[in-house]
């Protein structure tokens, strides 16, 4: 099937949602179907969108909702006792809260600890100081 023009459903209108919306919408000139019982209205207010209420409702109207990858849940890391039912589905993947801990997400984690480590050392202001 080509994506080209489909219907993506996205659960979850985070940050990691919010940026696969537009660049479905950008790449694929697709439409966007979102679910999050927990945003606020107003979330994604710059992105076209379709929100709705029910996920029964998304899965009906996506054309592509063919797995998951989920980096964030109740129990961490996931368990067999917790998640048996998603870990034995194939189309379902599961990271322990770690799915952006690539090579270079840690390199630029250190640098910025040991940036401001010396920011801090040299008395000068940091950003996102938490007091």
């Amino acid at each position: 099937m080509s994506l080209y023009q489909k219907t993506l459903g996205v659960v979850g209108m985070g940050n990691i949602g919010r940026v696969v919306a537009k660049k479905w919408i950008g790449a694929m000139e697709g439409k966007v179907v979102a679910y999050d019982p927990f945003a606020p209205e107003d979330a994604w207010s710059g992105i076209t969108h379709d929100r709705v209420k029910e996920l029964d409702t998304l899965l009906a109207e996506s054309d592509v909702i063919y797995g998951a990858a989920l980096d964030a849940m109740d129990v961490e890391p996931p368990t067999l006792d917790a998640y048996r039912e998603m870990l034995e589905n194939e189309n379902v993947i599961l990271t322990p809260h770690v799915g952006a801990s690539t090579r270079e997400n840690q390199s630029r984690s250190g640098i910025a600890v040991v940036e401001t480590l010396l920011a801090v050392l040299d008395g000068k202001e940091v950003p996102n100081r938490v007091v």
